[in-house]
């Protein structure tokens, strides 16, 4: 961690990338655990899946749209709309009883935590100067993350209880509070990049010229599929059939999501000074 904090200081611009991404990654991965059980009160197991595809078809072409909305509004006041968004989203969420109100509320939180992470990354790709330390960087900004990671399991067992999931909902949109304030003060002052618009038709010809890059898109596709079944089915899974209380399945996830921090930091350096980022 020592090197994290060496990196930070006086890098500001840096320092509130990683204060607003650690935030918004607490307020995601205490939401991330319970929203599947949440939603289950409410719809069948069919409709849980089809609410989730709706808000993931709505984010993916959001992020095709995104360039143009990038370069009229500029990084900052998308990154600022959807955490305004999101906290009222999550505050509606935890005081709504009725599911024709819940599904917008819903998938609109799902859109912003999307649109939130790409928007954070893009202010990580602007403030690296020196891509010798792209890997220690990028590494130690997702262990920040990761942080948040295995602390929230613990959290959302004691305080969803006997399936109180409106204190996760307010406490997840508090923690927005201060990732929105970082961003004003911080994120604000870093320059604006110019983002070109990719078509489909030449970023899939473009995959299929780069074997390379190709086979990296594959192997993130199948990892990212085997995360949305994870997060979805297995809190669902060990709460209503198995039976664990939330206390414990707190404890079981802290555990299971240990490597994560472990070996995220050393991983990057050797991606910098040893074997190269693909490898």
């Amino acid at each position: 961690m020592g090197e994290i904090w060496k990196n930070l200081k006086g890098n500001h611009n840096l320092t509130g990338v990683f204060i607003a991404n650690f935030f918004t990654a607490f307020h995601y991965f205490l939401l991330g655990y319970i929203n599947s059980s949440f939603l289950g009160g409410f719809f069948s197991a069919n409709t849980l899946g089809f609410i989730y595809i709706i808000a993931s078809l709505a984010s993916t072409i959001l992020l095709i749209k995104s360039p143009d909305v990038l370069n009229h509004f500029g990084n900052i006041n998308f990154l600022l709309f959807f955490i305004g968004g999101e906290i009222i989203s999550l505050v509606a969420l935890a005081l709504l009883k009725l599911p024709p109100l819940i599904v917008p509320f819903f998938i609109f939180s799902q859109i912003s935590i999307f649109m939130m992470t790409f928007s954070l990354d893009i202010f990580l790709e602007t403030v690296i100067k020196d891509e010798s330390h792209t890997g220690f960087i990028r590494t130690s900004f997702i262990t920040t993350a990761n942080i948040a990671l295995i602390i929230s399991p613990i959290i959302v067992g004691f305080l969803v209880g006997d399936d109180k999931y409106h204190r996760v909902f307010l406490l997840a949109a508090a923690l927005l509070v201060p990732a929105f304030i970082f961003s004003i003060k911080s994120l604000s002052k870093i320059e604006k990049p110019n983002f070109n618009h990719p078509k489909i038709i030449e970023t899939w010809l473009e995959l299929r010229r780069s074997a390379d890059i190709m086979r990296i898109t594959t192997v993130n596709f199948i990892l990212q599929f085997f995360y949305a079944w994870m997060v979805v089915y297995t809190p669902i899974y060990l709460h209503q059939e198995v039976g664990f209380s939330w206390k414990i399945i707190g404890i079981i996830f802290t555990i299971m999501l240990l490597p994560f921090v472990i070996f995220e930091i050393p991983a990057g350096e050797m991606a910098d000074k040893k074997y190269g980022e693909k490898e």
